[in-house]
């Protein structure tokens, strides 16, 4: 899918001017992106198109303030947009090795 371009990974850098039109975007590990990278691809979004943005606020290479995906979740907190929800995962959502939620437990306890 990759060879026919039905699929393309591309990194934030090569966003800027472009349109998504009737495409599915996912955008991975965004809790290192910073507020503007993460406010460029959120108006990329073009006609029929979705996009999932993942990322953990507790594995950030940047700090609060620099933090697009935490910037982001607050803004949307502060008020809502119509057709963008929230949704925190547990450590019930683990789906790597059963022991990853102990680990996580002795980080958090």
């Amino acid at each position: 899918m990759i060879e026919d371009q039905v699929i393309e990974i591309a990194p934030l850098a090569f966003m800027r001017g472009r349109t998504f039109k009737n495409s599915w975007i996912i955008a991975d590990e965004m809790q290192n992106a910073t507020p503007a990278q993460t406010k460029m691809l959120m108006t990329r979004i073009g006609t029929g198109s979705k996009i999932v943005i993942t990322g953990d606020i507790e594995q950030a290479d940047r700090s609060n303030g620099d933090n697009g995906l935490l910037d982001l979740c607050q803004r949307l907190e502060e008020g809502g947009v119509n057709g963008i929800a929230v949704c925190e995962m547990t450590a019930r959502d683990i789906q790597r090795h059963a022991i990853i939620g102990s680990v996580l437990k002795l980080y958090t306890d």
